[in-house]
């Protein structure tokens, strides 16, 4: 059996109104790529659209050809078109694309591109920072001489705003702090942690946090 490629497909609308779609596994270098070709041959890049991430990307950018060459006239190659409406190409894209959509993916390219525009409008835009299984409104320390029940602890975590499961929560845990994994008759106790409220409230694990500012 073929192997698939990961990565993503996109749909391009030029000023002259040509059409272009394609895959690519970095959606930023190849869109920025024909943004630069455009402007240079004078037919700036005016309107695009980049799928979510997607385990097969060529199955999907060959449904995209197909689409176009039943509905519009080829230019160059097999990938530009002329006489294919962008706004239903988009919506055909939309729709076949989800079948293909990688569930661990990056939940949508929407977010780049809208640093981008803030970017080019003037804003500084500051990245979220990363954070771990204790980085939350209120958190866990390492404290050798306490112990908390498993389901007690992650209780505390999930009201605090963690996203992680119990199971990815306690392995963060024991590569993070150390903590010790201990069976009991009453459950599992984790061994070596305290709880912490924290004093200022953090984002919660997941959460993605843009901030912008005018320059």
């Amino acid at each position: 059996m073929a192997e698939h490629s990961e990565g993503y497909v996109y749909v391009l609308l030029f000023m002259n109104g040509t059409v272009k779609v394609g895959r690519t596994a970095n959606p930023t270098a190849r869109i920025d790529s024909h943004r630069h070709d455009g402007d240079a041959h004078g037919n700036p890049l005016t309107n695009y659209w980049v799928s979510k991430k997607l385990v097969n990307m060529e199955e999907a950018e060959h449904m995209l050809i197909t689409y176009c060459q039943d509905r519009g006239t080829p230019v160059a190659g097999k990938e530009w078109f002329r006489a294919v409406p962008y706004v239903e190409l988009v919506d055909f894209a939309i729709g076949m694309s989800t079948a293909f959509e990688d569930p661990d993916g990056v939940a949508s390219y929407e977010i780049a591109r809208a640093v981008t525009l803030l970017t080019r409008l003037g804003y500084t835009v500051h990245q979220p920072v990363e954070r771990t299984a204790t980085d939350v409104a209120s958190y866990f320390v390492r404290d050798k001489g306490s112990k908390i029940q498993s389901s007690v602890g992650y209780r505390l975590y999930k009201d605090a705003g963690g996203v992680l499961s119990q199971k990815a929560w306690i392995t963060a845990l024991e590569k993070e702090l150390k903590a010790e994994r201990k069976r009991t008759n009453k459950g599992t106790v984790l061994v070596g942690i305290s709880w912490k409220p924290a004093d200022t409230p953090l984002a919660p694990l997941g959460e993605t946090c843009y901030t912008c500012r005018t320059r």
